[in-house]
């Protein structure tokens, strides 16, 4: 929670809003500023945040995680059914299938670890084709779950490596969840 709001914190202060939000005998009326008013940094985001009910920075310095999920680094070991991870490979195969009664897509991606291959089933994105070529270094997190063809992961928070051991923002770590709109 702490955590949450200094990044909250730091972003507000990156954005230019840190006189908004100094501790004095106006800091009160100062939490009250509309994000929406006239010379704001947000007023482009105004709409969607006002969809979220926040109208003032003391309603975004208060707008929390829901929960938080924690993916720790895997090492070599064999995956378990049920078992939340984060795995880093290469992609070896995308595709996407149209599945007609659903009317929805199915990517399916084959993502070679040091442990071996895992498939990443994921819905309705089918841009991810394009996204996670071939070849492509990626890192997955999410849950494992067995069906009769193996070990897959349904729907995993993924990003791209760009670099070797580079900084994972989505995938590793403690990741707060926000609430959906």
């Amino acid at each position: 929670c702490i955590r949450a709001r200094l990044k909250l914190f730091l972003t507000i202060v990156a954005m230019g809003l840190a006189d908004s939000i100094m501790v004095d005998e106006n800091a009160t009326a100062r939490m009250k500023i509309d994000v929406a008013r006239r010379g704001h940094r947000l007023v482009r985001h105004a709409v969607r945040l006002r969809k979220l009910g926040i109208v003032t920075l003391g309603d975004l310095m208060w707008y929390l995680p829901w929960r938080y999920d924690t993916y720790e680094e895997t090492s070599d070991q064999p995956l378990e059914v049920g078992q939340k991870i984060n795995l880093q490979g290469r992609v070896e195969s995308v595709s996407n299938r149209y599945i007609f009664p659903r009317r929805m897509t199915v990517t399916t991606a084959i993502v070679q670890t040091g442990t071996g291959g895992v498939r990443a089933v994921l819905f309705n994105q089918p841009y991810l084709e394009n996204t996670l070529a071939e070849g492509t270094m990626v890192s997955l997190a999410g849950k494992v779950r067995q069906d009769k063809r193996g070990l897959y992961m349904a729907s995993p928070v993924h990003e791209k490596l760009y670099t070797a051991g580079g900084t994972l923002v989505h995938t590793q770590g403690l990741v707060p969840v926000y609430p959906e709109t």
